[in-house]
């Protein structure tokens, strides 16, 4: 009688279990997903984070919001999104536009984007010259492509290669430098656009000088 019992409960609780899986999974994803990017805005790994907020809900979701920022991270992702740079002077990162660094309070020099170079070294790979081309870093760009010359060329999963980012990020210099090395100006994304028919749609005008 005993075993009956139990085995009607087991299968009863299997039954609850299979009927709100589906609310389980949608709860762990949402708490996942803010967890992931609490995180990430701290400068943590955003995949990780996600994990954690996936398996332990308001738990992962509470270390999160607690946790202290990782500042090395924030500054370094800011400077490959081109939204800061290093001073040239003491070495800490500044706003892009910042004409005094608020660290030394020397006058910073004016961006030149022929010179201009976040002060960050980018691997030599395909997500590195990315990264540099983003950053705005026309000299990282150049070290990359010198070094391993068939990166020019290298589509990442978009289709997107080396040259469209440059026109995307409005870049003529990094756009006129990877033509000179060999990037294919007709290559086609996976949408089927060029390089020069993002700068036509952003109205880039110093790109598209550079395909004319």
């Amino acid at each position: 009688m005993g075993f009956i019992i139990s085995l009607i409960l087991s299968i009863l609780f299997i039954w609850i279990l299979g009927a709100y899986s589906i609310y389980l999974l949608i709860g762990s994803t949402i708490f996942g997903a803010i967890t992931s990017i609490v995180a990430s805005n701290k400068g943590r790994n955003a995949g990780w984070w996600f994990l954690i907020g996936y398996l332990c809900w308001l738990i992962g979701f509470i270390v999160a919001l607690i946790i202290s920022k990782d500042e090395e991270s924030i500054e370094s992702k800011s400077i490959q999104k081109g939204e800061s740079r290093a001073c040239p002077f003491c070495a800490e990162t500044v706003k892009m536009k910042a004409k005094v660094c608020k660290h030394c309070g020397k006058d910073l020099p004016e961006i030149s984007e022929k010179i201009y170079s976040s002060g960050r070294a980018f691997s030599v790979t395909k997500e590195g010259l990315f990264s540099a081309i983003r950053a705005r870093d026309l000299g990282e760009t150049e070290k990359i492509v010198n070094t391993n010359s068939s990166l020019v060329n290298q589509p990442d999963i978009d289709g997107l290669t080396p040259l469209h980012i440059a026109a995307i990020e409005n870049q003529p210099s990094i756009c006129s430098f990877l033509i000179s090395k060999g990037a294919n100006i007709n290559a086609q994304d996976n949408s089927g656009q060029t390089a020069n028919d993002y700068a036509r749609t952003f109205n880039f005008i110093g790109v598209m000088e550079i395909f004319t």
